[in-house]
């Protein structure tokens, strides 16, 4: 599945079957240059972004410090090794890399 894809069912997931709020303070998704590349997926990418769920296609710290975008690449293919993080931030919040 795409990264996009997979925003999408992990904030259905947080919401739907975790009950957890959605985050209010979502300035630092604006850093994603592309967010609204996809504007039906905007929020969904937002949360699992600020909530530390899922992370830019390239480190935000090594990006901002060599000039270069910081990109979520919605249309990728989400590799296992992200799957398998993604799942355990979902279950393990200590996990999670919040950006707030």
């Amino acid at each position: 599945i795409t990264r996009k894809q997979a925003a999408i069912i992990i904030h259905g997931y947080l919401k739907k079957i975790l009950k957890e709020a959605d985050e209010t303070d979502i300035a630092k998704a604006m850093q994603l240059k592309d967010l609204y590349d996809c504007r039906v997926c905007v929020k969904h990418i937002e949360q699992v972004y600020i909530k530390g769920i899922m992370d830019p296609m390239i480190d935000s710290n090594v990006a901002l410090k060599n000039g270069l975008p910081i990109l979520f690449c919605g249309n990728e293919l989400l590799t296992d090794e992200e799957a398998k993080n993604i799942i355990e931030r979902v279950w393990d919040k200590s996990k999670r890399q919040k950006r707030a």
